[in-house]
């Protein structure tokens, strides 16, 4: 059967899957008034958010007579591939009604007769809560039931499982064996992982070069993760030489095939004019699909390009919806912009209380401006001024 895998990248709280180093969005107004740009390249620390996790549920049907009559299975042949396929069917709406937890009823009937491809799909049910209640530890054991018979992408799964600690104790080695597992089948989403952990030198020795070796193989196979992987190495000149219109190129690959990642690298590499000419509206355009699929540093520069009215007009209000939204992601950026905003009155009724508790909750994760914010909130109180040294992002 064709693996049709489809890679979901969710964002903040370690379930987007794909090395995430966002670009600076930089330029000369973001100097102003003793305002800072945002530090460039967020440190590819992290970017261990960035693990890719090929939790989207997809697969080729093969039985196209399967003898749907209703919901209850009256004329559906009882064998595992029938009721395996009809869960897919069900999971994605071919045919008949979309309906998760009826997906989840033939995927488990399958899945008790040892069909992997179930079993890897119950994990992923299982995984985020679709269907049935979030329950890590349920979708390992499924993912290993699969991942025991050989099933590649239940392998991969496995092993990123291991890598966050859902689930399971966290183990970068019991990770990378899984990855090596999955590999050894040629799946694409293992090799962009095994590239992460050469980047990192997570239970692998760091290596640049290895890690550029395996995003090549992925992105072989159009892997849309390691297209944006790639282009951040290429847009630091790790493992390969420094060249920003590769890198272009690559998070243009994978923008286009929908990763928010690479359409978030891609609308900084057009806010500041690396690799292509600067284009503002272009920049905006690229982040609002990223901020879209809910990533929190598109949200963050959106808010900040529509604060500024670059590239988009000029809306307090629409900046601080995608500051909140993004803060409520736990961006530290987004929380201390939200936290201005609130002190401010601009976008949002003035409120003290609120925006102190948005700089704090910058400056508990270590963001310095936040914190250069919230001692001089605490300092001055209520007599802070539009010319006092407020940094935004």
């Amino acid at each position: 059967m064709e693996d049709s895998t489809k890679i979901l990248t969710l964002g903040h709280g370690g379930n987007s899957r794909g090395i995430q180093a966002s670009i600076e969005l930089g330029g000369s107004d973001s100097q102003s008034s003793g305002v800072e740009a945002l530090d460039p390249l967020a440190s590819y620390a992290e970017s261990l958010k960035g693990m890719i996790r090929a939790h989207e549920p997809s697969a080729t049907l093969t039985h196209p007579s399967l003898g749907i009559t209703d919901k209850n299975g009256q004329g559906v042949p009882q064998d595992a591939e029938a009721q395996y396929s009809l869960g897919v069917r069900y999971q994605e709406g071919h045919g008949v009604p979309q309906e998760d937890a009826l997906a989840v009823s033939w995927y488990r009937q399958a899945a008790e007769q040892g069909h992997a491809e179930a079993q890897n799909n119950l994990g992923v049910m299982y995984a985020h809560g679709r269907g049935v209640p979030q329950d890590d530890a349920l979708a390992v054991a499924w993912y290993r039931k699969a991942a025991e018979q050989g099933h590649a992408e239940a392998q991969n799964n496995l092993g990123v499982m291991y890598v966050e600690g859902s689930g399971v104790p966290q183990d970068d080695e019991l990770a990378v064996n899984w990855y090596h597992k999955a590999v050894a089948q040629g799946n694409a989403n293992a090799q962009n992982n095994l590239g992460f952990m050469y980047s990192y030198g997570r239970a692998l020795p760091q290596d640049d070069e290895l890690a550029v070796n395996w995003y090549h193989k992925a992105v072989a196979q159009g892997n849309a993760t390691a297209q944006n992987n790639l282009g951040t190495m290429y847009t630091h000149g790790r493992g390969l030489p420094q060249d920003e219109a590769l890198a272009v190129t690559w998070f243009r690959k994978g923008a286009e095939q929908g990763s928010a990642s690479a359409q978030n690298n891609l609308g900084a590499m057009y806010a500041n004019g690396r690799g292509v000419p600067q284009d503002d509206e272009l920049a905006a355009t690229w982040y609002r699909k990223a901020a879209e699929q809910g990533n929190a540093d598109a949200q963050t520069w959106l808010g900040f390009m529509t604060e500024k009215g670059r590239g988009v007009p000029q809306k307090d209000e629409l900046a601080a919806t995608w500051y909140r939204k993004a803060a409520e992601q736990g961006n530290a950026y987004a929380q201390n912009n939200l936290g201005i905003m609130y002190y401010k009155g601009c976008g949002v009724p003035q409120n003290n209380e609120l925006a102190m508790s948005w700089f704090r909750k910058a400056a508990e994760k270590g963001h310095p401006k936040a914190q250069n914010n919230l001692g001089l909130v605490t300092e001055k109180g209520c007599g802070v001024s539009e010319e006092d040294d407020w940094v935004d992002i």
